[in-house]
């Protein structure tokens, strides 16, 4: 199985609906198929931090 690092704009993306980049990371996932998911806690961090303002 491939291993994928998710960076914090994908992650985004993915759970804003509305974010511009939606369609774009929902395209992209589906293309990928199955895969392994692979991120860091900043990123996790910057993400958190992102959707809650």
């Amino acid at each position: 199985m491939k291993q994928i690092f998710l960076d914090t704009s994908y992650l985004q993306a993915l759970a804003d609906t509305r974010d511009n980049l939606n369609p774009l990371a929902l395209t992209i996932t589906a293309k990928l198929g199955t895969f392994r998911g692979v991120t860091s806690e900043m990123v996790l961090t910057e993400l958190l931090n992102a959707l809650c303002s």
